[in-house]
C-alpha cells in the first residue's frame, strides 16, 4: 500500500488567492490551453456527509483525476488517470475508483491506497447484512466475488458477460466453451444472497439472459449455429429442465433484450421481421402510404422500424404480441401489468383532423381501452409507480387530466384550482406547454405539479382537495420553484424532506431551499444568489443551466456545485443552504483574460421590452471602441450565470475564445408570435445592434452576426432585411421555406413538413400553415428570395451529411448570391453533419475568426478569402 494524502489545493488545484490576482496576467487561450482546459465532474458525496469526490476532467485526455476530501480536515486524496468517479462504500470507510484497467481501493481514514490488477468492471452491492465487491477483465474474462475485506469468495474464468438482476442479489453469469471459446454455452446462475448455484448448459449459442427480480426466474435467448434461429428458454429455480417458451421461425427474429416485468410474471421481448431485399430498378411511393418506401429511418421519433413486440404469462403459457411497426409502445423499463399504444403517425401525424387514440393496455385483465385521442400537444404520457393511474397535460384545455385504469375513469385533476399550468408567454407565440410534474405521493395515488411559481399536490382520484405544497409563496415572491432531482419512478414518503429549487426569472438569481412534505415551506430570499441553477423551460426553448444539488443519505449536508459566467463550476458543501463552504477549487479561467456576462435590457424596433447578455473581456476598458458580434437563437438570458467553457466553434460561435480575442458578444431573446418568425427576428435583432450602436465603447461600424441551424436561417434573413451588420456567418441553416417544407431531411430520410407547420426549422415557432393556404408567408419568410438587397459579406458553413437540414438550403443561399454578384464564401468539411467536431471544428473555427477579423478589425485577408478555390 502507499499514502497519498494532498493537502487542499495544492498541485493541480489553485487558491482563490491565485485566483484573485488572475485578471492581471490577461494571456490569450491558445491551442494547449483549450485542449488541457479542466472542470469539475461526476461530485459526489458519502452516505455519511463525511466525504466528497471530484473528477477533474481536461478536453485532450479520456482519463481523468480523481479527488477525494474529508470534511472534517480538508486533507485530499489524489488519484490519476481515473476512467471512473469514487464510489464509496456504505459499510466501510473505503472509495473504490476504477483506473486504466486497475481498480485503485483508497482507505478514507487514512487515504492510503491499494490496486487490484486487470480489472474492467466493478460493482459494489449490498447482498443482506454483507457488502460485496463484483470485479470483471475484459482481457482474461474472469469473473471474481470478493468480500467487503477484499478476500476472494469465488471466481470464474471464460466469462464472456454478465447480468445482475435489479436488486443486485443474483448474478448470471455467460460462459464460453472452454473447448470452443467463440461460442457461449453455459450460464452459471448464483444467488448472491443464499449462495444458490445452478448451471445451464446448451447445444446454441448463448446471447442473452436475463433474472426476474425475485430470483425465481431466469431467461435466457439461444441461436441454432447454422440456421440463426433463436429460441427463449425459462428456468425456474430448483426445477431441474429449462423450458423453450418461444421459438422464431413463424414470427421473425428474436432480438436481445428479453426482460422480465416487475412484478415477475411476465417476459417482454421483440422480434424483427424479415425485410426482402428490393432488387427492383423503380420505388413506387403512393399518397396512401403511411411511410415512403425505401426510406432508411424512421419518419418522427415513435416509427419502430419492423418489430414486433410480445409478452410472455409465465402462469398461463400464454403469449400475446402487443405491436407491431405502426405502433409505439409506452411502458417503464420494468413494468407490472400496464402498457400504452399508440399508433405511430405518418407525415402528416400533427394534422389536428388526426383521429388515432391513445390505448392502454390491461395485462391482467387483457383488456385494450381507447381513452384519448392524440393530438400533436398530447404526446407526454406518465404511468404512476404502481401502474393505477395514467396522467398527461391536455394543451388545448390547459389542464392536467387523469385516467384510471382500472375504472376506466378519466378526470381533471387541476380543476378547481384558480392558478394556470400552462405557460401564457409561449401559448401567445403558438406553443403550449406546461410547467412540468416532479413526481407522485399517497403511493402513487397523487401527483406533483407545478403552475408557473408554485408547486401542488393534487390526488388523481380526486378524493381530497388539491394541496399547493409551496403555500403560494413562489407566486408571492415571483420566484418560480421547481423540486431537485425529481423522481417519477417511485412515490416520495409522507415526512420526506424535498430540495426546492427557486429561481428569479428576472434577476437571474436562484438558490436552494428544504421543503419536508406535511411541513410549512419556510422561503428565505437571501438565499438566492447570482449563480446559475436549473429553471424549468422546456428543452429546446431555453439552454437551461444544469445546476447540481445533492443530499447526503443519512445527515442534513448538502452538495452544491455553483457556477457564474466568470467563474468555472466548482462544489460546495452547505447545511442551510445560506453559508457554503467550498471543496474545489479548479479555476483554469484564472490564468487568461476570460469574460464577465452582464443582463443588458434594449427595446425592439417594435418598441417591446427585451433582454441580452453582453459578454466583454476582463480587461474590458471603457474608453475603447470595441467589434460586437450578435449570436442568437430563441431566448437565452437565462444562461446569464452559465459558466461557457472554451472549446472550438461547432457551428456557433464560442463565446469565450471570440471575448478572449477583444469581441463583445452580444445574446439577444428572440421572440416570435406564431407564423411571424421573420418580423420577430428582426425586431430584436436589429433592435439590440441599435442599442449596441448607440453605447460609447461600441464601434457602431463593426457589427457582425452569427448563428447556426435556425440561427443560420436568422442570419440569412437579417442581411436580407438589414444594411447594418459588417459581416455575417451562418451555419446549417434554411434559405428557403417553400423547397425546405417539401424536401427530406437527407437521401430517402424523414420529411421536414412538420418543422414549418409546427417548429419552424427546430425553433420553439412553427408557421402554423401550409406553403398553399399561406403562401406570402412563406415567401416572406425565404431569404433566398430578396439576395438583391444583400450588402453584407458573407460566411457560409455547410455539410453534405446533415441529416437535420438540407445541404441544398445553403447550396440554393450560394448559387443565388453568386448570381447577384454578392461576396459570399462556403465552407463544406467532409465527414461532418449538422456540427462539426475535431479537426474540422477547429478550422471552422479559425477561418471564422479570420473572417471577422478581416472585416471587423481591419487585419488582412485570409489567403482562403483572396483566390478561388485555394483553402
Amino acid at each position: 500500500m502507499k499514502r497519498n494524502i494532498i493537502f487542499p489545493f495544492l498541485i493541480l488545484l489553485l487558491s482563490s488567492n491565485l485566483y484573485s490576482q488572475a485578471t492581471d496576467r490577461r494571456q490569450a487561450i491558445d491551442r494547449q490551453a483549450i485542449e488541457n482546459w479542466q472542470t469539475v465532474e461526476e461530485p459526489n458525496i458519502s452516505s455519511d456527509g463525511r466525504y466528497v469526490s471530484f473528477m477533474i476532467a481536461s478536453n485532450s485526455s479520456r482519463e481523468k483525476i480523481a479527488v477525494i476530501t474529508r470534511r472534517s480536515d480538508e486533507k485530499n486524496a489524489i488519484i490519476k488517470g481515473c476512467i471512473s468517479a469514487p464510489l464509496f462504500s456504505g459499510k466501510t470507510d473505503q472509495a473504490f475508483i476504477l483506473t486504466n484497467n486497475n481498480l485503485t481501493i483508497c482507505k478514507l481514514k487514512n487515504f492510503y491506497t491499494s490496486t487490484l490488477r486487470d480489472v474492467s468492471r466493478f460493482h459494489l452491492i449490498q447482498v443482506g447484512k454483507k457488502e460485496l465487491l463484483l470485479t470483471y477483465s475484459d482481457s482474461s474474462k474472469h469473473f471474481t466475488i470478493r468480500d467487503a475485506d477484499l478476500k476472494k469468495i469465488g471466481e470464474y474464468v471464460n466469462v464472456h458477460s454478465y447480468n445482475l438482476n435489479e436488486k443486485a442479489e443474483s448474478i448470471a453469469l455467460m460462459m464460453k466453451d472452454k473447448y470452443d471459446t467463440n461460442r457461449v454455452q453455459t450460464i452459471v446462475w448464483i444467488n448472491l444472497k443464499e449462495g444458490v448455484i445452478e448451471h445451464m448448459e446448451s447445444a446454441d449459442q448463448i446471447l442473452f439472459s436475463d433474472i426476474s427480480n425475485n430470483d425465481k426466474y431466469l431467461a435466457y435467448v439461444t441461436e441454432e449455429p447454422k440456421s440463426g434461429r433463436r429460441k427463449i428458454w425459462l428456468k425456474e429455480r430448483e426445477i431441474k429442465n429449462p423450458k423453450l417458451t418461444f421459438k422464431d421461425e413463424d414470427t421473425g427474429k428474436l432480438q436481445y433484450d428479453v426482460k422480465f416485468t416487475q412484478d415477475n410474471r411476465r417476459l417482454l421481448f421483440k422480434t424483427e421481421r424479415e425485410t426482402k431485399l428490393d432488387t427492383s430498378s423503380v420505388l413506387l411511393w403512393s399518397y396512401r402510404d403511411m411511410f415512403l418506401h425505401g426510406q432508411r429511418k424512421p419518419l418522427g421519433v415513435q416509427y419502430n422500424n419492423n418489430n414486433d413486440y410480445y409478452i410472455y404469462d409465465i402462469r398461463s403459457n400464454q403469449k400475446a404480441r402487443l405491436g407491431d411497426d405502426h405502433t409505439y409502445i409506452y411502458m417503464p423499463e420494468r413494468i407490472n401489468s400496464v402498457a400504452l399504444i399508440c399508433p405511430a403517425l405518418d407525415g402528416l401525424w400533427f394534422d389536428e383532423k388526426s383521429k388515432d387514440s391513445l390505448k392502454v393496455l390491461n395485462l391482467n385483465s387483457g383488456s385494450l381501452d381507447s381513452f384519448l385521442p392524440l393530438t400533436h400537444e398530447n404526446r407526454r404520457f406518465y404511468i404512476s409507480p404502481d401502474e393505477s393511474f395514467i396522467v398527461w397535460f391536455d394543451a388545448s384545455l390547459g389542464s392536467w387530466f387523469s385516467y384510471e385504469v382500472s375504472k376506466g375513469i378519466t378526470r381533471n385533476i387541476s380543476e378547481g384550482i384558480p392558478e394556470k399550468f400552462y405557460n401564457e408567454e409561449f401559448q401567445r407565440r403558438g406553443r403550449r406547454s406546461n410547467f412540468g410534474l416532479f413526481g407522485w405521493t399517497d403511493e402513487g395515488r397523487s401527483a406533483i405539479i407545478a403552475d408557473q411559481y408554485d408547486i401542488w399536490e393534487v390526488a388523481l382520484d380526486l378524493t381530497s382537495s388539491p394541496k399547493n405544497l409551496t403555500g403560494g409563496i413562489g407566486k408571492k415572491n415571483r420566484i418560480e420553484l421547481t423540486i431537485a432531482n425529481p423522481d417519477l419512478q417511485r412515490s416520495y414518503k409522507v415526512d420526506e424532506q424535498l430540495i426546492i429549487i427557486g429561481y428569479d426569472r428576472e434577476s437571474k438569481n436562484g438558490g436552494y431551499f428544504k421543503l419536508r412534505l406535511g411541513n410549512r415551506f419556510q422561503f428565505k430570499p437571501g438565499h438566492l444568489y447570482p449563480f446559475a441553477v436549473s429553471s424549468r423551460l422546456e428543452p429546446g426553448f431555453s439552454e437551461a443551466p444544469a445546476g447540481f444539488v445533492k443530499r447526503s443519505e443519512k445527515c442534513e449536508i448538502f452538495l452544491v456545485m455553483r457556477e457564474n459566467a466568470s467563474t468555472s463550476p466548482n462544489l460546495y458543501l452547505t447545511a442551510d443552504f445560506n453559508s457554503y463552504k467550498r471543496i474545489s477549487s479548479v479555476y483554469p479561467e484564472a490564468d487568461y483574460n476570460f469574460l464577465t456576462a452582464t443582463l443588458v435590457r434594449f427595446k425592439g424596433v417594435d418598441g417591446q421590452e427585451l433582454s441580452g447578455i453582453l459578454y466583454k473581456p476582463q480587461d474590458f476598458k471603457s474608453e475603447n471602441k470595441y467589434p460586437v458580434i450578435l449570436n442568437y437563437y430563441a431566448k437565452r438570458s437565462d444562461l446569464l450565470h452559465k459558466y461557457l467553457k472554451p472549446a472550438y466553434s461547432e457551428g456557433n460561435i464560442n463565446i469565450p475564445l471570440f471575448v478572449n480575442q477583444g469581441y463583445l458578444v452580444f445574446v439577444p431573446d428572440v421572440y416570435s408570435e406564431s407564423g411571424e418568425n421573420g418580423k420577430g427576428t428582426f425586431n430584436s435583432i436589429e433592435g439590440a445592434a441599435k442599442h449596441l450602436a448607440s453605447l460609447p465603447f461600441v464601434d457602431p461600424s463593426k457589427i457582425g452576426i452569427q448563428g447556426h441551424s435556425y440561427g443560420g436561417w436568422q442570419t440569412n434573413y437579417m442581411i436580407t432585411h438589414s444594411k447594418r451588420f459588417a459581416a455575417a456567418c451562418e451555419a446549417a441553416g434554411v434559405s428557403n421555406q417553400i423547397s425546405a417544407y417539401n424536401q427530406l431531411q437527407y437521401d430517402l430520410g424523414p420529411d421536414r413538413q412538420q418543422f414549418y407547420e409546427m417548429q419552424s426549422q427546430g425553433s420553439p415557432y412553427g408557421l402554423n400553415v401550409t406553403p398553399w393556404s399561406s403562401t406570402e408567408l412563406y415567401l416572406a419568410n425565404s431569404p433566398v428570395l430578396k439576395v438583391d438587397r444583400i450588402s453584407t459579406p458573407f460566411l457560409m458553413m455547410h455539410n453534405r451529411e446533415d441529416d437535420l437540414v438540407p445541404f441544398e438550403q445553403s447550396v440554393e443561399m450560394f448559387l443565388a448570391m453568386r448570381r447577384a454578384r454578392k461576396q459570399v464564401w462556403m465552407l463544406i468539411y467532409k465527414n461532418s453533419g449538422h456540427q462539426l467536431s475535431s479537426d474540422n471544428a477547429k478550422d471552422f473555427h479559425s477561418k471564422m475568426l479570420e473572417f471577422f477579423d478581416y472585416l471587423l478589425k481591419n487585419k488582412s485577408a485570409p489567403n482562403w478569402m483572396k483566390h478561388n478555390n485555394e483553402i
